[in-house]
């Protein structure tokens, strides 16, 4: 990544080319050349991202060079929303919220997970089970997502984990 560009973040290789990408169930696509310029309005997306770095000398260079970074990851996200589209189509707002407990879950544990590894070191008894774990719980489908997950509605976003339960680094809000 360059402090005076844009951070170069690749795309991954299994989305597709959105000149050429066409929606099955909505029929929209492909983006041609100057789409933005030239599209009807549909939605409209405010991020509010606040990065305070407080070091003398390295403050504005770091906080430019975050927002910069978070500036490439958002529009990667919002590419991946359309290249995806076929699959988050017509979900209702109640299918929205389990899968994105679902995702919560599984990003939590992939985090305690690799946490773990760089505690004991991978290949150790102690993370093997848990390897073994995270790769049966990516074929459920998320049953009890929302069994030990806070909740992403409302004013029950702050509540704490369950007693017991890892404490989240990754939250929805």
């Amino acid at each position: 990544m360059s402090l005076t560009g844009y951070p170069r973040l690749s795309t991954p290789s299994r989305m597709p080319d959105l000149t050429l990408f066409r929606s099955q169930k909505t029929g929209r696509g492909p983006l041609e050349k100057g789409w933005e310029r030239c599209c009807e309005v549909v939605m409209c997306s405010y991020k509010l991202v606040d990065v305070s770095f407080t070091v003398f000398g390295l403050q504005t260079k770091v906080e430019e060079f975050v927002q910069r970074a978070i500036r490439s990851i958002l529009l990667l996200g919002h590419r991946q929303a359309f290249a995806w589209i076929d699959e988050w189509y017509g979900m209702t707002l109640e299918d929205v919220r389990e899968y994105e407990c679902g995702m919560q879950r599984k990003t939590n544990e992939k985090i305690h997970l690799a946490q773990k590894k760089v505690t004991n070191g991978p290949g150790s008894p102690e993370t093997q089970g848990e390897e073994e774990e995270d790769k049966e719980s990516q074929g459920s489908k998320g049953r009890d997502s929302k069994k030990n997950s806070i909740s992403s509605q409302g004013s029950d976003s702050s509540q704490s984990p369950k007693v017991g339960y890892l404490a989240s680094w990754f939250k929805w809000s």
